[in-house]
């Protein structure tokens, strides 16, 4: 038997592209003002997460004890993978930074 979940929530259905968009400037601003990078690494690995945590009742309707350890199991490495993805995006793209800041030529160190 289908039993309904409750997951919807007016407050987040209600959130119009414009919102959204409004919330990335906002997040993007004060970086570019202060000549940062805002790394999207967060929504990468939360994405991942948020289909896995709204896929798992959809595999549990039926499910044995047994069964939803194997289900909880896939999920959370599942989970740890995607927030990996995302971290090491992030850091790819800090070591691309920090490697383009470095000058070609070192200066020859100053002995005392």
């Amino acid at each position: 038997a289908y039993r309904p979940s409750a997951t919807f929530y007016p407050s987040v259905a209600a959130i119009t592209p414009e919102y959204r968009a409004q919330v990335a400037a906002d997040s993007i601003g004060p970086c570019r003002a202060e000549k940062m990078v805002a790394a999207g690494f967060l929504a990468i690995g939360m994405g991942g997460v948020i289909l896995l945590a709204a896929f798992i009742p959809a595999l549990a309707q039926n499910a044995s004890p047994a069964e939803m350890g194997v289900i909880t199991l896939l999920a959370v490495g599942l989970c740890c993978m995607t927030l990996g993805l995302g971290f090491a995006h992030a850091l790819r793209n800090l070591r691309a930074l920090v490697q383009a800041a470095v000058p070609a030529t070192l200066p020859e160190p100053v002995l005392a």
